[in-house]
């Protein structure tokens, strides 16, 4: 794929899993993988922050297969050489990881996510060049540790309304309290246990989709 091609086909997603195997069942990546893709998902992106780098590889490849099937994208967590060597569609960042505007320079053909947690961050991640940046958490979550207070909805909405740049939001969010996201303008929602932990993650991944969709 062409970098337009990977940033126009990022532009029509919505339901965004983020899979790692410490969050999922008997940690069966590869089968929840498939779920969502079956579920709809057309954006997945692989976590995994304590695996070594050579069993990262092997797991993006196969992660790279079943996306290809499924005319999906492939974003890789934290490290832009791995997404290269997965031929990986693009590398979502944190501000602890590779400066953002190196990142954007450095690999030009890469989908470049951001993490944000606040507007000057947002400003920052508008200013490197990203392709999206993440906002988060929105409401409180256990599937990362940090120190960050959860933002709420309200700076979903500022951003929706004062930045160009497409954004996804993450963080707590379920389907008691979806609507309130989507009112405040998210169009992309990225999950993790609420697919991963679900009885059914075919079926919640296309009842999301179908959620946001309903908004557009």
């Amino acid at each position: 794929m062409q970098p337009e091609e990977r940033v126009s086909a990022f532009m029509n997603t919505d339901i965004y899993p983020v899979i790692c195997s410490t969050f999922t069942p008997g940690g069966k990546t590869v089968t929840l993988l498939q779920a969502v893709l079956e579920g709809g998902a057309r954006i997945v992106q692989l976590r995994e922050k304590d695996m070594p780098p050579a069993a990262k590889i092997r797991l993006g490849s196969v992660y790279r297969k079943l996306t290809d099937r499924y005319h999906a994208l492939l974003i890789i967590n934290d490290d832009p050489e791995l997404a290269q060597k997965c031929n990986a569609d693009g590398v979502h960042l944190g501000t602890e990881d590779m400066n953002w505007q190196k990142a954007a320079a450095t690999y030009p053909e890469l989908i470049i996510g951001a993490s944000i947690h606040n507007e000057k961050e947002a400003a920052a991640a508008v200013k490197a060049g990203v392709t999206y940046f993440n906002i988060g958490p929105v409401f409180p979550t256990n599937t990362k540790k940090t120190a960050v207070t959860p933002t709420g909805t309200a700076l979903v909405r500022k951003l929706a309304r004062l930045w160009p740049k497409p954004f996804t939001v993450m963080g707590g969010i379920n389907r008691d309290n979806i609507n309130s996201v989507l009112a405040a303008g998210a169009r992309r929602i990225a999950m993790v246990t609420g697919l991963s932990r679900d009885p059914d993650p075919a079926a919640a991944t296309a009842w999301y989709k179908k959620k946001i969709r309903e908004m557009i």
